[in-house]
């Protein structure tokens, strides 16, 4: 039941965000009938993302994945500690914490790449990427970008990469990387058009 109201959260947190909130507050609910850790592990994620998401409050969600991570490295579940840390690095970004930020993603990076969760290690790269650009930083924004790209191509993963390339071709045409940022809008227009 918990897991399944996480998933309502998700699927609901971008287009109906008062249902989104209901599924927090009953997965809130469920938790503190329960008092299982597991539950409560999930229902401080969900709510985190929602504090940061919906109700725009960077902080209160920083302590509550916080929580989240805690509880699932207790539970021994180090994937779902690290996956609350995508969210808490966007978080730091919004607050300009950019070196909590930045030392947060490439923890939680590091743990998907050891545990061969390459989907995950890509969208933190590409997180990471967005961190150094919005610095002004596109050097080292390219870098994450390229790793990123280059995990979403082994991964066929055509949304991402259509993401990933209108990034990269961004970070390149401020180095004046004309040519290569035209080419790289190319394959993302072509992507998200057969998409």
């Amino acid at each position: 039941l918990a897991q399944s109201l996480k998933s309502h959260f998700d699927e609901n947190k971008n287009s109906d965000p008062a249902r989104a909130l209901g599924a927090v507050a009953a997965l809130k609910a469920l938790a503190a009938l329960t008092n299982h850790p597991a539950i409560i592990a999930l229902g401080e994620w969900t709510a985190g993302v929602a504090a940061l998401l919906i109700e725009g409050q960077a902080e209160r969600a920083i302590d509550q994945l916080d929580r989240a991570a805690a509880l699932f490295a207790e539970l021994d579940q180090p994937l779902q500690s690290a996956a609350t840390q995508v969210s808490k690095l966007h978080a730091l970004a919004i607050l300009g914490r950019y070196d909590e930020a930045l030392e947060c993603g490439i923890a939680a990076r590091d743990l998907f790449v050891a545990h061969h969760d390459e989907s995950a290690a890509g969208k933190i790269e590409h997180n990471l990427g967005n961190i150094y650009f919005r610095r002004d930083y596109y050097q080292q924004a390219e870098t994450f970008y390229r790793a990123a790209r280059a995990r979403f191509a082994a991964l066929e993963d055509q949304r991402q990469l259509a993401l990933i390339d209108t990034n990269l071709a961004t970070a390149l045409i401020f180095q004046h990387k004309f040519r290569d940022a035209a080419d790289l809008y190319k394959e993302a227009l072509q992507r998200a058009a057969a998409g």
